[in-house]
C-alpha cells in the first residue's frame, strides 16, 4: 500500500503547494501500516519537498487497532493528540 502512496506522491508532486504545512494519513487503515514504514515515508517527503518547521503530522486511527506500537509511532509527529470519534459509555 505505501509504495502506491508514494507512486500517487511523486505523480502529483507538481500539484503541491510548497512549503508542505502538513501530512495526514486518514482513514482508520494507517494504523496498520508498521511504524518503520511510516517514519520512511515522512522522512522521504522531509528530503523530497519542501516543508514547514515543525510540519504538522496526522494519523487518524482505528480504535480497535490503537496499541503500543501506534504510540510509539507518534513519537517523530510534532503533535500527538489522542481523541476518539465514536465512544459508547456503559
Amino acid at each position: 500500500m505505501m509504495d502506491l502512496i508514494e507512486e500517487e506522491l511523486h505523480m502529483r508532486a507538481s500539484e503541491l503547494k510548497s512549503p508542505l504545512e502538513s501530512i495526514y494519513f486518514g482513514g482508520g487503515s494507517p494504523s496498520l501500516i508498521s511504524t518503520e514504514r511510516l517514519q520512511n515515508f515522512i522522512a522521504r517527503v522531509k528530503n523530497q519537498f519542501d516543508t514547514v518547521k515543525g510540519i504538522e503530522i496526522t494519523l487518524e486511527v482505528n480504535p480497535d487497532d490503537v496499541n503500543g506500537r501506534v504510540f510509539t509511532a507518534s513519537q517523530s509527529f510534532t503533535n500527538q493528540s489522542f481523541k476518539s470519534r465514536d465512544s459508547v459509555f456503559f
